[in-house]
């Protein structure tokens, strides 16, 4: 046997090659991103879309539930059972988003002008009187 050459058994720790080194813990973990890094991409990626933000069946569920509540506050029994064409609730949904689009671009207008760059509740108290 060579000299510089040791019986697998007999091998110290430190002459382990690298390759069959445990990988350390560290390494293992994801890289972590900054916290506004993902929350700029999420703007970027809504911002190119065309399509509508809030869910469609969620969104419709909220307009059935609050008609049928009407309904039942004006105790009028022939419109509880009603039905919603499907373009009805698309402009109902487009209407509510577009609202909502202004309504935080009014507020974050608001924060602007205070020289701030988060939105507080006082922003949307201050648009929503006017």
């Amino acid at each position: 046997m060579p000299r510089n050459k040791m019986p697998r058994g007999e091998m110290s720790r430190s002459k382990i090659p690298r390759r069959f080194k445990p990988m350390c813990q560290t390494s293992l973990k994801k890289k972590r991103v900054k916290y506004h890094v993902k929350s700029l991409r999420e703007i970027r990626r809504a911002q190119k879309s065309v399509g509508l933000l809030i869910p469609r069946l969620p969104f419709m569920r909220v307009v059935k539930q609050i008609s049928a509540n009407l309904c039942s506050l004006m105790r009028t029994s022939s419109f509880v059972n009603g039905r919603w064409q499907t373009q009805a609730l698309l402009c109902l949904q487009e209407a509510a988003e577009d609202f909502a689009i202004d309504f935080m671009n009014d507020a974050y207008l608001c924060a602007t002008h205070s020289h701030r760059v988060t939105l507080m509740v006082k922003d949307y108290v201050i648009d929503f009187q006017e």
